[in-house]
């Protein structure tokens, strides 16, 4: 197969490929040639020519006359079978972690700071390989730095277009304080890498993180490491991040985008164009009757993961459990109850992290 547009021969072993203009050529005519999508007026199957040498050769062009397409032909005595698709490729995704693990990380530049290995994801357009799931299996591995580690490929979703498959750590690799985690498949000249940092957990931090996501899931799902701070969420990316931060939700779709919409009409959330970013993080400090302050907050939850690893030299066994708060009626959020001496500190973290302090959450 010869992409005629980038003037190079295709990996023969991809069985999907980008809707283009292609030639396929072969030694021998291919009577069982099938075309769908393509052209088959003007350019007819296994069209003989010859090379400068007189050697002969056979030659159909395939020409697009739809947004995708399909050829079969028998190889070496086995059907060989391609799709071609519009505008779609193999992609990764990458999450924090499942649960409460999706709001337990940091973002550095381009290394992503947490206390276990992150949740990788790949999207596969339908019709890239004839057995999606052994193929991955096979051919697309997982490594940390250049180990290559154990693991399984768990289809979690689907839409219309993509089939999306969640990576199962069996054997954690030994820790590393900073290292690649990369996804490839050489021989389909296939490559993802991300920068991770592996922080030392701190004790009983997680206890405090347990409530979430919750139904403050909408913020989970968009303080993401691949969800850019500019860039945001499509709706379509959304619903894989649910699928794989928290697989067992079933609350229904209508309620995340009313959720959305009204946290973009406070805004706490900005839409642009077709996807939701986070526009900023708010917090409301009240007195308690636990001898102590509250502090209701909606924003980034990552934010605060950061900032209870930042506390925990200084208050190691009085952090707060965060709850969420879901009433009727009102968007969640979340609340914390924290003693009076450490006020201070919870209040310059916050600042320096241009947390906006207000007396109304909904209100800038």
């Amino acid at each position: 197969m010869f992409d005629c547009e980038r003037n190079k021969f295709v990996n023969s072993e991809r069985d999907a490929l980008p809707i283009g203009s292609y030639a396929l050529i072969s030694r021998e005519a291919l009577p069982d040639l099938l075309r769908r999508g393509f052209d088959d007026e003007e350019n007819q199957a296994s069209e003989p020519c010859e090379l400068e040498d007189g050697t002969p050769y056979h030659i159909t062009r395939l020409w697009p006359t739809d947004k995708s397409a399909e050829v079969s032909f028998s190889q070496s005595g086995k059907t060989k079978k391609i799709a071609f698709r519009s505008g779609l490729k193999i992609e990764a995704r990458i999450f924090a972690g499942e649960g409460s693990y999706a709001a337990s990380f940091s973002r550095y530049q381009e290394c992503i700071k947490v206390e276990h290995l992150p949740l990788l994801c790949l999207a596969i357009p339908f019709g890239s390989f004839e057995d999606t799931a052994s193929v991955l299996q096979r051919r697309f591995q997982v490594c940390v730095g250049e180990q290559v580690t154990e693991g399984v490929w768990d289809k979690r979703y689907e839409d219309e277009h993509q089939e999306f498959y969640v990576w199962r750590w069996i054997n954690e690799p030994e820790r590393q304080k900073k290292v690649s985690v990369s996804i490839k498949a050489p021989d389909l000249g296939i490559g993802f890498d991300y920068q991770i940092a592996m922080l030392l957990p701190k004790p009983g931090l997680a206890d405090c993180l347990r409530n979430l996501p919750g139904a403050f899931l909408p913020w989970c799902l968009l303080a993401q490491p691949g969800a850019g701070m500019k860039e945001g969420m499509k709706w379509q990316d959304l619903l894989l991040a649910r699928e794989a931060i928290a697989p067992n939700d079933r609350s229904p779709l209508n309620q995340l985008q009313y959720r959305l919409r009204e946290y973009v009409n406070c805004g706490l959330l900005a839409r642009q164009q077709q996807s939701w970013v986070i526009a900023e993080s708010r917090a409301l400090i009240e007195s308690s009757d636990k001898s102590g302050f509250r502090l209701n907050y909606c924003g980034n939850p990552a934010l605060l993961w950061t900032m209870f690893r930042h506390l925990h030299s200084q208050f190691p066994d009085s952090l707060p459990v965060i709850e969420v708060i879901n009433q009727r009626g009102e968007l969640p959020f979340l609340r914390m109850e924290w003693q009076e001496t450490q006020r201070a500190a919870v209040l310059k973290y916050l600042q320096n992290r241009h947390v906006n302090i207000v007396s109304n959450l909904w209100r800038p």
